[in-house]
């Protein structure tokens, strides 16, 4: 079967931190002239972040009131620096100032870095002929290009940011119609359900569907490609959606994965890319 259209994870797959986010935030806070130390940021940030999923769910678009997920972070972030030991006393008059600080830091590209294949992926994916309805037709005759991969993140939507920060959305990358498109970036936060439930993808489909001429997509003519193994391989996978589990080399991917130390000695019997030319080459391989 044919690939018609290519779903990518954001966060570890097209982008990661610079640095892990610890370090970023123990950096940033030093500057503030706090004393803290990078392993206790680094347990107290996963404390804070357990705490504000289950209290105010879907970075608070589920609280009562909603919090904008803005609020939502920077309870988090103030949270990560009291649980790493920082007196009130400290950190009350600096507050707002540290916590802005690190939100607008995580919106784009000073807290991001985009990997070093994404731009010529998008450029060589869109120059891909699109497989014709047709099967009897070969890809190669189709004058229709490959449309710009999807992005279904399991965030909030500074992901729109991050991506127009790091210039490969359609409004930011040359050819623009290479570029990822807004209305096909998919999070947690818009669909209210996590990639972890088989709703979310089936959701995705449905509104991939409702394109002009998507009526007819299959979920095996869709690939969907990241870098968690339950939330962008195994439950898509049980959705109908062909998957590919990526698996850098490179130290950032490694500190992006959330579930990296889980999995590290993970199953053997999943197919694997190590980057995003590695998915290009097997779209082009299914579609010949």
């Amino acid at each position: 079967m044919v690939i018609r259209r290519v779903l990518l994870d954001a966060f570890g797959t097209l982008f990661s931190p610079r640095e892990p986010v610890h370090v970023q935030y123990t950096k940033v806070a030093r500057s503030f002239g706090l004393v803290v130390d990078e392993a206790a940021v680094k347990s107290a940030f996963k404390q804070a972040f357990k705490h504000w999923t289950a209290t105010h769910p879907l970075y608070g678009k589920r609280s009562t009131p909603p919090l904008d997920p803005a609020d939502w972070w920077r309870g988090v972030i103030l949270d990560t620096f009291r649980n790493a030991g920082v007196a009130e006393q400290r950190l009350a008059p600096i507050s707002d100032e540290l916590s802005n600080s690190l939100v607008r830091r995580f919106w784009g590209s000073e807290g991001y870095e985009l990997h070093a294949e994404v731009d010529s992926f998008l450029q060589r994916l869109h120059a891909l002929p699109y497989p014709p309805r047709d099967n009897s037709v070969t890809g190669s005759s189709s004058s229709q290009r490959f449309p710009p991969p999807v992005v279904v993140s399991n965030t909030d939507p500074a992901v729109l940011k991050i991506l127009d920060s790091l210039g490969v959305t359609d409004s930011t990358f040359a050819p623009r119609a290479a570029g990822i498109r807004h209305d096909q970036i998919f999070t947690t936060w818009l669909l209210e359900e996590d990639k972890k439930d088989v709703r979310f993808w089936e959701e995705v489909l449905r509104r991939l569907r409702s394109e002009t001429g998507g009526e007819g997509l299959d979920p095996g003519e869709v690939l969907v490609v990241g870098d968690e193994l339950v939330s962008d391989y195994e439950t898509p996978r049980r959705a109908g959606f062909r998957t590919l589990l990526l698996r850098r080399t490179s130290p950032n991917g490694e500190h992006a994965r959330a579930s990296y130390e889980d999995e590290k000695d993970g199953p053997a019997a999943v197919e694997t890319v190590q980057d995003l030319l590695q998915v290009l080459e097997f779209v082009q391989q299914e579609n010949s």
